[in-house]
């Protein structure tokens, strides 16, 4: 069979028996697959194989190992998995070939849902055979990025690229494949990473950890996994400490903010990592105590003037999230700590009258952003809808308004949400 493996075929054109590559390829991992017995002669050949510079070679290799651990069943490879995952892991590594990067974490979250399930069921040490190596890479790989040069580091010796945006995400990538096969990897996997990145990314002030933490806890969040029970979830145990993490950044401490001016790339992720927490799937695991701090964060950056404008599209978009998530507590909680604030601004004329019409257009963006508010309206509005009216006598059967671009959509928007 060996000299069949990798199949090499191009069909015939017009073949009466349509016979594709496909086709022979599927057919030989049945066969190579077919039993038992033969587990340790295929392991042996898919692995001298795989050692192919060829990309399209290594995915065929890539595929059928896949296929052996679903038909076959982690026994047949238990002896084997901590060399397939050492194996897997230095090529996600080296190789910059998106197509094979890809089919290699494919290969991850499929030996990790089989592994995993088993382990489950039975008890064992095949979970930890294959998970280690990777976890451990990942593991090494948050660390690094902890490091005060964290932001440049470089890990990768064939290019100049930093851990940040190569490494830090290709660790994400791995861990993410490795935890979204199953409840019981998701559980192991998130609990071990987390518990490690909170603490490197705590105290630092380089910006990479934190992108990195952000990005894991947003996919994490997002998981489709059935939890065993809903006020367990492994994001739990962290909670306080991610919510203090992102507050410290957000309103740092006098000795901190007397420091330098604040870096806005971490008050963007801290207010992503805020807003994460208002997700459905992890709500409820908040106070409600917490729950308007989180949001009391977001509604202060969208009714501040002092918001630059870098963060103010950001802010915005954070705010619809919560409104989208549907859930009314949090709809009026953003309502009642926005509009007021947002109305005040336009009633000093800060933005309206100000050179910087930019803020102008943000703040009645913040007002149809939050959406419409009979509760919240109040003779602050009435004021200013009488304040744009430039003679409140009637002239030819019209009445006359201010005739600015900014007097007529703030006219506009807050008609609108009446």
């Amino acid at each position: 069979l060996a000299a069949y493996s990798p199949v090499s075929f191009n069909p015939r054109p017009n073949d009466p028996f349509d016979i594709s590559k496909e086709f022979l390829v599927g057919k030989l991992r049945t066969v190579l697959c077919g039993h038992e017995a033969l587990s340790k002669s295929t392991i042996e050949l898919l692995v001298t194989t795989f050692a192919s510079t060829n990309v399209a070679v290594k995915v065929d290799v890539l595929q059928s190992l896949s296929h052996c651990c679903q038909h076959m069943g982690v026994s047949a490879l238990g002896g084997e998995l901590q060399a397939l995952s050492e194996m897997i892991l230095r090529d996600i590594k080296s190789n910059d070939d998106r197509v094979l990067v890809r089919e290699a974490l494919a290969t991850v979250r499929v030996f990790s849902g089989s592994v995993s399930m088993c382990t489950e069921a039975n008890g064992g040490t095949d979970w930890r055979l294959f998970a280690q190596p990777l976890v451990s890479h990942c593991r090494m790989v948050f660390e690094n990025a902890a490091r005060p040069d964290g932001d440049s580091l470089e890990l990768l010796p064939s290019a100049s690229t930093d851990v940040d945006s190569v490494q830090g995400n290709i660790a994400c990538d791995i861990i993410l494949s490795l935890a979204g096969a199953s409840w019981f990897a998701f559980s192991q996997v998130m609990t071990e990473v987390f518990e490690l990145i909170v603490g490197c990314t705590k105290g630092r002030t380089t910006t990479a950890p934190l992108r990195l933490f952000v990005r894991l806890l947003e996919e994490a969040v997002a998981f489709d996994v059935q939890l065993y029970d809903v006020n367990e979830h492994p994001l739990g145990r962290f909670k306080e400490s991610m919510l203090g993490l992102f507050l410290s950044v957000l309103s740092p401490s006098t000795e901190e903010s007397s420091e330098a001016v604040p870096n806005l790339e971490r008050q963007r992720l801290a207010l992503s990592g805020v807003a994460v927490w208002l997700h459905r799937r992890v709500r409820h695991l908040l106070s409600d105590d917490e729950v308007e701090q989180s949001i009391g964060q977001i509604a202060k950056f969208l009714t501040s003037a002092a918001t630059v404008p870098s963060l103010r599209d950001h802010v915005l978009s954070l705010s619809r999230q919560v409104i989208q998530q549907g859930n009314s507590a949090d709809i009026d909680a953003l309502k009642r700590l926005c509009v007021q604030p947002l109305l005040e601004l336009i009633e000093r004329n800060e933005p309206v009258n100000s050179a910087d019409t930019g803020t102008a257009d943000w703040v009645l963006l913040g007002l149809t952003t939050v959406g419409s508010f009979p509760q919240f309206f109040s003779t602050v509005a009435v004021g200013i809808l009488l304040a744009i009216i430039d003679q409140p006598a009637i002239h030819g059967g019209r009445v006359q308004f201010r005739a600015d671009q900014h007097s007529v959509k703030l006219m506009k928007a807050l008609a609108t949400m009446l």
